[in-house]
């Protein structure tokens, strides 16, 4: 979905993750910039909250490495309230560690969504060929249906 960034930083979240927050009675969001990709994750509550619970449970807080690591997870997240208009406030630090600027594209991934920078989703992205080969390496001659239901 195409997305704007206004000049303060601002974007609008898509309807379907405002309805669920509205359900939930919780405006509460958290953003991520994510480690592999220029990109930054949006979460609900709910869902960061039970991320952080397994995440935490596979470290052990007396060892320093995961001390460090946890800390740096946590380093790249902001705490965000959505406003009565739907719109969340980004970071500058989040849009410009993540090379976003006006024009983004917000792609749902189930419980949350990715803001992206338009040009930097297209270099990250596969062309239809590689799309189609990685897609068929993957995922063999299962759809993503079949998948479903056998699983």
């Amino acid at each position: 979905m195409e997305a704007k960034v206004d000049a303060k930083g601002r974007i609008i979240v898509p309807a379907r993750y405002r309805k669920s927050l509205e359900q939930e009675n919780d405006s509460a969001l958290y953003l991520e910039r994510d480690a592999a990709f220029n990109c930054i994750k949006v979460y609900p509550h709910a869902f960061w909250r039970k991320k952080v619970e397994k995440y935490e449970s596979t470290l052990n807080m007396d060892d320093e490495d995961d001390e460090r690591l946890h800390r740096q997870m946590m380093s790249r997240v902001e705490y965000v309230e959505m406003d009565a208009s739907g719109k969340i406030l980004i970071p500058k630090l989040h849009l410009t560690k993540c090379k976003i600027d006006t024009d983004s594209r917000i792609i749902g991934r189930g419980y949350y969504f990715e803001i992206w920078d338009d040009a930097v989703l297209n270099e990250e992205s596969y062309t239809d060929e590689e799309y189609k080969k990685v897609k068929q390496e993957k995922m063999g001659n299962k759809t993503v249906r079949q998948l479903t239901i056998n699983n």
